[in-house]
């Protein structure tokens, strides 16, 4: 089993929880007479939710891992996930409290995928509509 990262972090200790969202565009049309028409209209952008908890021997271990993981994280980068593909992610969301003497540090973390990045962390145009910019999927299911 492979180990999750983000960008250069990898986590020392899978998210014990990772739920992927892969939504899609979806339009309903009305017709005369009452009829609706739906239209799928493409991919929108997937996003990732994990949750799980850094722990060391002491406080300060358990918060070096989290204060490495935040430094890491800034921008849009490669978000690798077991048993998955990877894309291109960015960290929307990090949310943690400690628990106990704070040797345990629960956390949340919440991505959403982006069409194109480069290796600075800046990311180009995703989903947006009109933008004409297609999410690549190798390895997923259309």
């Amino acid at each position: 089993m492979s180990n999750t990262q983000f960008r250069d972090y990898i986590f020392r200790h899978n998210p014990a929880k990772i739920a992927v969202s892969d939504p899609r565009a979806v339009v309903s049309h009305f017709c005369p007479g009452g009829a609706e028409v739906t239209q799928e209209l493409g991919l929108r952008p997937r996003t990732v939710v994990c949750s799980g908890s850094f722990f060391g021997d002491s406080l300060s271990e358990a918060m070096g891992q989290l204060i490495e993981f935040r430094q890491k994280s800034s921008g849009a980068g490669m978000l690798y996930l077991p048993g998955l593909p990877p894309f291109s992610a960015r960290l929307l969301e990090l949310a943690f409290d400690a628990e106990g003497d704070g040797r345990i540090i629960l956390y949340t973390m919440k991505f959403i995928e982006v069409a194109n990045h480069n290796d600075n962390g800046q990311d180009g145009l995703n989903s947006l509509p009109g933008t004409g910019v297609a999410f690549d999927r190798p390895g997923w299911p259309q």
